[in-house]
């Protein structure tokens, strides 16, 4: 009788352990980097966003990132925007390496597209 009850301790032990492990949800690591731009710059920044989205969706497909978005920050009048856009980032697992930059060069032509990676520049930190 005791060893039933000790095998039947462990099987619930068990299954305990198991229906735990099932149950959590997936971790996900998120990047959230704010951007802020140059000035004079804002149109050709919204075009190229708007390129960067075929970017994502590339990435994304490959698996590299679990979701990219593109968010505009806004505030209210009178008030210095610390940040222009959100660009924010999520992965299930760790992130790695930035992709360098002969990988973004092909993620871009893969996307379709024509504008450089560099030429619009670093973009202004905020202070």
């Amino acid at each position: 009788m005791i060893r039933f009850v000790q095998v039947a301790g462990v099987l619930a032990l068990g299954l305990a352990w198991n229906s735990m492990a099932v149950g959590q949800e997936p971790t996900e690591y998120i990047r959230d980097t704010c951007v802020k731009m140059r000035d004079g710059k804002a149109a050709e920044y919204s075009e190229f966003l708007r390129d960067s989205a075929k970017l994502a969706k590339v990435r994304v497909d490959s698996g590299v990132h679990g979701a990219h978005i593109i968010a505009q920050a806004t505030y209210p009048t009178g008030r210095p925007a610390r940040c222009d856009y959100h660009l924010v980032i999520s992965w299930d697992r760790f992130p790695g390496e930035a992709p360098a930059a002969g990988q973004t060069e092909a993620d871009m032509k893969k996307a379709g597209i024509s504008m450089s990676r560099t030429a619009l520049g670093p973009p202004k930190l905020p202070s």
